[in-house]
């Protein structure tokens, strides 16, 4: 999907200025699009706008907004906000199950032959965050999406030292 245009953000920002003092915009990473570019560049209108490169996609970037929005709640200043996002940002570890290669096909991310193999053998790629903020295939799971699902979902909960139980997406 294309990214928000910088007058769209501009409009946005505006809008939710009038019902707070700060706004604290917290985007996908700007490995994957213009989000993070066109925010940034449509903030720059604004003296109480911050965006942040949540270096995440998805789950990963909603933790982020998750934690954000406790701390804003429970009286954290902006500057405190955006230290603790530029902190946490490099512990949260989101992965997630593509169901289908169909999905990286229709965004122009593999090719047709590819997409085929991968949905008649049942491959579903594992996308995950790298340091840099890149978007990258970490691994492939085989089978059906709700065994392949069970099992990914497993894998990650058994290793339940690394896992902080204040903000979990399944």
């Amino acid at each position: 999907s294309l990214a928000p245009s910088v007058k769209d953000y501009e409009y946005f920002f505006a809008q939710y200025l009038t019902e707070a003092e700060d706004v604290i915009y917290i985007s996908a990473t700007d490995k994957i699009g213009k989000c993070y570019g066109n925010a940034l560049e449509a903030s720059k209108g604004f003296s109480h706008v911050h965006v942040i490169d949540s270096e995440k996609i998805s789950c990963g970037q909603g933790m982020m907004t998750i934690v954000a929005a406790k701390m804003a709640r429970d009286g954290a200043t902006v500057e405190q906000i955006k230290n603790e996002m530029e902190a946490i940002k490099r512990k949260i570890d989101a992965s997630f199950v593509i169901p289908s290669v169909k999905i990286l096909y229709d965004r122009g991310l593999t090719d047709p032959i590819t997409a085929k193999i991968c949905d008649i053998c049942r491959f579903h790629p594992v996308l995950g965050s790298l340091p840099s903020g890149k978007i990258a295939v970490m691994g492939v799971r085989i089978g059906k999406s709700e065994n392949v699902w069970r099992n990914y979902i497993r894998f990650h909960l058994s290793n339940k030292a690394r896992i902080s139980d204040e903000v979990i997406f399944v």
